[in-house]
């Protein structure tokens, strides 16, 4: 079964239903993307909204909008933030295992805005069903896709990538050994630029 900690109930009801009313909303922004996982498969399609990406933020409303998550998941370095609207399928639709984002120790999380009969799944078969403001917290190393709905208009969800402090209790509780050490050799190298010290089993330090 694929490491990854699942939260229900993760925001406030009123706090959640002012994130899942404005982006389900008409006022919301969504762009239409050729293809999900690949640009080139035009069978599939889904729509977007790019919220973080490097040093941006798409907008303010954006960074309130997406504040109260943060405030749970306390990321040391934000990596990437999409959201992401499959719209209904005569059958659930899976779009094809990948990785968000490639860096020694990060994490994705997944939060789930409506609930419907799609799903998240990884490379073991492991599944994550689609119930409403539910957080899913995994390795970013791990496959993943997104599965479409059947049962309602869209499916909508909220992906966050970010390198988590070290003390993170999700972070230890989803890294191993290998992880581990990849983040100390990533953190070595990041250190030359942002001389980082470093204690006496060669791990940084806050």
């Amino acid at each position: 079964m694929t490491k990854k900690i699942i939260i229900d109930n993760v925001l406030h009801p009123d706090i959640f239903k002012k994130i899942q009313d404005y982006m389900l909303s008409t006022d919301y922004r969504w762009y239409f993307s050729d293809g999900v996982v690949n640009s080139e498969d035009t069978e599939n399609f889904q729509f977007i909204h790019q919220i973080h990406q490097g040093p941006f933020i798409d907008a303010p409303d954006d960074y309130q909008l997406v504040y109260p998550l943060l405030e749970i998941i306390q990321p040391q370095a934000i990596l990437k933030i999409k959201a992401n609207l499959l719209t209904q399928t005569p059958e659930n639709l899976v779009h094809g295992l990948h990785t968000d984002v490639i860096v020694p120790g990060a994490l994705t999380a997944v939060f789930y805005l409506n609930t419907n009969n799609g799903y998240t799944l990884f490379d073991d078969g492991d599944k994550v069903e689609s119930i409403e403001n539910r957080l899913v917290i995994f390795p970013a190393n791990i496959p993943h896709s997104g599965a479409s709905c059947t049962d309602e208009q869209r499916r909508v969800v909220i992906n966050l990538n970010y390198f988590p402090w070290r003390d993170d209790k999700h972070w230890h509780a989803l890294m191993d050994e290998q992880d581990i050490t990849y983040r100390n050799h990533w953190e070595r190298r990041m250190s030359e630029v942002n001389k980082l010290s470093y204690d006496k089993d060669g791990v940084p330090v806050k």
